[in-house]
């Protein structure tokens, strides 16, 4: 039985039959059937095993013992049978899946779109429908090829597929979609929320396209613009994506994709701005040193190093001269420069640009892997760029070794001043001592002399060069107060301090300290704050 509002169709001859837009909701237990031209909005409702049809809300119909589905393609069939003219717009939205639906919802959804294809073969024979734009809701490539092929390819023109499933993208196989004769007269394509992975080629007969593609390699772009170069026709190609970048091998790496922007800024600016703090007190290590030794002689370890620091600097400068814009030149330019001060100081290691290769070889990991693993283009930035890395290993490999002193003395001299700054942070040159004592009873000879800052005579003499004045002047000031009358006693003269003095003694040691006790004490405070 056919609900009253479709008797149009019945007549031939009636203008009303020719549709411009028909809109189909195809539902679990319910289907919808909406013809704004013709003032038709049909319901077509499960209720047990009846069917209830409703036209705007209205007019119901209860048909006992009765499939909706099958009556639902029955009046489809009425409405479209006679369809002469090209049909302007055609939606249909499949929503057989829900998140509470019944456990057989998948072989439901299957039996209707088998159902749905065979009533279309059966009664449309060679006929097609005409429509030049066919908007589809699907899940599966199942729901599309139940609809596309019934349509005639001489009039569509335009196909937008979306996700009706998922809130989420979602990976879609259109192979069967590619081989229709539909798609192959398509003009438009646009697809929302579903992932392809086809050939490029499949879109050339195309004027406008919009897909959402997961890895958009690099040849993917060289095929996109070949596609625009051979296709005249072509007017647009919209691509969305998830990945972008030479995927397959990062996915067997397993390495983290940093972007160009990062490389170029962030992981040149941490090592930079780091060997721009230190400076100042690397400056004053090279001071102090100074005073104490004399300068380094050009071993083997330190011309390498002035030749890396050479080469790194004057490659930095040919970069920056190339692309007009790099920040790796100031710490390679600032290095070199200090490698000529610490020999003119006796400096035989350097912490800070030990920490800062290290930085720099690490935040410069990323480019080189990607140049070495993705790219691997010969260009000159790339050759410029491995020769740099290479270089920056070599030299923070060297920078584990300390430069020899041009005086050293021979005996049991403690080797701690002329170790690196790797060997001091991990005590490696105590090694002989620990060793010694397990092999026999440590004696006077085995143990190493104290460093001259560290002797009784050194520190004498330190003592007495602050505490000498303060006493005589102490002794001047108390001379002068016993001269006094009683009454002009009125103060005591103060007494020299000797927390003061020592203070004085290791004034640099104390603050260096008190800052390093406060920043770790910080970080302990603010520890919870960061696991928040």
């Amino acid at each position: 039985m056919t609900h009253p509002c479709l008797e149009i169709f019945q007549n031939e001859g009636s203008p009303k039959i020719n549709i411009t837009s028909i809109s189909l909701s195809i539902n679990q237990d319910n289907i919808g059937v909406d013809m704004p031209y013709q003032s038709i909005l049909l319901k077509y409702q499960k209720l047990d095993n009846n069917c209830y049809i409703t036209n705007a809300k209205l007019d119901g119909i209860l048909l006992e013992i009765q499939d909706f589905r099958k009556l639902f393609l029955e009046d489809l069939k009425l409405i479209l049978k006679n369809q002469k003219l090209p049909i302007n717009s055609f939606y249909v939205y499949f929503q057989l899946w829900s998140l509470d639906g019944p456990e057989n919802q998948e072989q439901l959804a299957v039996e209707f779109l088998e159902m749905l294809k065979n009533h279309l073969e059966s009664w449309l024979g060679s006929q097609k429908i005409p429509a030049k734009r066919l908007n589809l809701g699907i899940a599966s490539q199942k729901e599309i090829t139940s609809i596309v092929p019934f349509l005639d390819p001489k009039y569509l023109r335009c196909l937008e597929i979306s996700n009706a499933r998922y809130p989420n993208d979602n990976s879609i196989d259109i192979k069967e979609l590619l081989d229709s004769e539909q798609f192959k007269k398509l003009k438009m394509l646009s697809m929302s929320k579903l992932i392809v992975d086809v050939p490029w080629e499949s879109f050339a007969h195309l004027e406008k396209c919009s897909i959402r593609w997961q890895f958009f390699r690099k040849e993917d772009l060289e095929k996109l613009r070949e596609l625009f170069l051979n296709t005249p026709t072509m007017i647009s190609f919209q691509i969305s994506t998830q990945h972008i970048d030479s995927y397959d091998k990062q996915s067997k790496t397993g390495a983290p994709n940093i972007s160009e922007c990062a490389q170029d800024t962030v992981l040149v600016w941490i090592p930079t701005i780091f060997f721009l703090i230190t400076l100042p007190f690397l400056t004053a290590q090279c001071y102090l040193t100074a005073q104490r030794f004399s300068r380094l002689s050009f071993s083997f370890h330190f011309n390498i190093k002035l030749g890396l620091t050479a080469f790194l600097a004057a490659n930095s400068l040919f970069t920056w001269c190339y692309v007009l814009f790099s920040t790796t030149i100031f710490a390679p330019t600032g290095t070199f420069i200090l490698h000529l001060i610490r020999l003119r100081c006796g400096l035989v290691s350097s912490g800070v640009q030990h920490i800062t290769a290290i930085i720099f070889t690490a935040c410069g990991a990323p480019e080189f892997y990607q140049r070495i693993w993705m790219n691997q283009d010969n260009s000159v930035l790339s050759v410029a760029y491995l020769s740099w890395y290479s270089a920056l290993l070599l030299y923070t490999f060297f920078m584990c070794f300390a430069d020899s002193m041009s005086e050293v003395k021979e005996g049991a001299q403690c080797p701690e001043l002329h170790s690196s700054f790797l060997n001091r942070l991990t005590l490696w040159w105590f090694n002989r001592i620990p060793m010694t004592g397990a092999k026999h009873d440590l004696e006077i000879e085995d143990l190493y002399e104290l460093d001259g800052q560290m002797s009784t005579e050194y520190l004498s003499k330190l003592w007495e060069s602050i505490w000498e004045p303060k006493r005589q002047r102490y002794l001047h000031e108390m001379s002068i107060w016993l001269k006094k009358d009683s009454s002009e006693r009125t103060t005591l003269v103060t007494l020299p301090s000797v927390v003061f003095t020592l203070f004085r003694m290791f004034q640099w040691e104390f603050l260096l300290a008190s800052v390093l006790k406060f920043i770790l004490d910080t970080l302990q405070f603010s520890s919870p704050f960061l696991l928040q």
